[in-house]
């Protein structure tokens, strides 16, 4: 029989029992870890996404508001510069 050289197979099972749960109890210790950092990490990209949409509308918001007050500066300068165009006809 295999346990047959050895004095106390019985201590032998044991201690190879108590060294698989032991590494097992880790593992599932740096699982446990692995998982609060994966947490964690989604947390900020999520984050992240939430800050480049806000970033991207306020971007867009902007963009319209100088495009609105260009095009009005555009108009009065137009209609300034037909004054003084038709002015000078007029008198």
């Amino acid at each position: 029989m295999f346990f047959s050289s050895f004095t106390q197979p019985q201590q032998m099972m044991d201690a190879w029992k108590t060294a698989v749960e032991s590494s097992m109890s880790r593992m599932e210790g740096v699982s446990e870890q692995v998982a609060t950092m994966q947490e964690g990490a989604h947390t900020r990209a999520r984050a992240s996404v939430d800050e480049a949409a806000k970033l991207m509308k306020d971007s867009l918001a902007y963009q319209q508001q100088v495009g609105a007050e260009w095009r009005k500066a555009w108009f009065d300068s137009m209609k300034k510069s037909m004054s003084l165009f038709n002015g000078s006809f007029g008198a």
